[in-house]
């Protein structure tokens, strides 16, 4: 069964608290009830915490400034979004140097070329190896999504090898009080049935996830937290059962679920019927410290 708790009995029980961003400390306009107090609190005790956000569209500095502008001012260093895994990517899977393409804000391309990208237009998507869907935003997503689709039917017809990224697996997120707004994962998806419906299902015809659930951003919170000489404990706290809970779940980190943003479950009764993989095993009524 899940069981109720507060933040302050998961600050005594773990070394290190992870906060989703929008759902439990903000929306796309404001903090959230609660989400202010939070942060001068853990920042007042020296309590190790991080936001594990699943944003690509924002640089870290920019996180950090839109925070301030919603009145809950995180620090820089305690932000981990998916957008700043994009370097280690590139490296890791010896692509610095190749022909990208990115699709998303000013921001996102600055990840890529932090990874040592090349970084081409969108008229050269012929040309491109790598192909990174970062954002919903700063382009016209249906004539991309269309050349981009042409493009990967050509290049697998003619045998020629292709990395997809996708920072944020998150299909929508709360942009207001009671609304929501598609995310990027939303047009891969379209583009990986399509991939699908042409060609089977191939693994190498899908994209690499980086943010919840998926293991890399975890292993960002558990580098970092080590490096602060945090200990090895951790609390994942989110609005999302398929990614926050999900993800926290399979990476074998306990999982907090709040009664705000996606989360549509608020009692412990409703959670402990769910399945095991999306089940929490804390419910969080309120952010309050007190």
């Amino acid at each position: 069964m899940t069981e109720l708790t507060t933040i302050r009995q998961l600050a005594e029980r773990y070394d290190t608290l992870l906060f989703d961003s929008y759902g439990v400390l903000v929306d796309e306009a404001y903090g959230l009830t609660g989400a202010r107090e939070l942060i001068d609190w853990l920042e007042s005790t020296g309590k190790s915490y991080y936001i594990v956000t699943n944003d690509a569209s924002r640089s870290i500095p920019s996180r950090a400034g839109k925070f301030i502008e919603q009145g809950v001012p995180v620090p820089e260093h305690r932000i981990i979004n998916s957008g700043c895994l994009i370097p280690r990517f590139f490296r890791n899977n010896n692509l610095v140097g190749a022909p990208t393409v990115v699709f998303g804000s000013p921001d996102a391309y600055e990840h890529v070329a932090e990874g040592g990208a090349d970084i081409l237009p969108h008229a050269q998507l012929e040309d491109a190896d790598v192909f990174v869907l970062a954002d919903d935003a700063g382009y016209d997503w249906r004539t991309s999504m269309n050349d981009l689709v042409t493009t990967l039917n050509r290049k697998i017809l003619a045998g020629e090898s292709f990395k997809l990224l996708l920072p944020n697996p998150d299909i929508i997120y709360p942009s207001g009080e009671r609304a929501y707004s598609f995310a990027a994962a939303a047009l891969v998806d379209m583009l990986e049935s399509a991939l699908v419906r042409l060609f089977g299902d191939d693994p190498a015809y899908r994209f690499t996830r980086l943010g919840k659930p998926f293991a890399p951003i975890f292993d960002e919170a558990v580098r970092r937290s080590s490096e602060s000489g945090a200990g090895a404990s951790f609390v994942m706290i989110g609005d999302q059962l398929e990614t926050d809970i999900a993800g926290a779940n399979a990476y074998g980190i306990p999982s907090a679920i709040v009664t705000t943003g996606i989360n549509r479950l608020h009692t412990t009764q409703e959670l402990g019927l769910l399945r095991e993989t999306v089940r929490p095993v804390y419910l969080l009524e309120s952010l309050s410290t007190g």
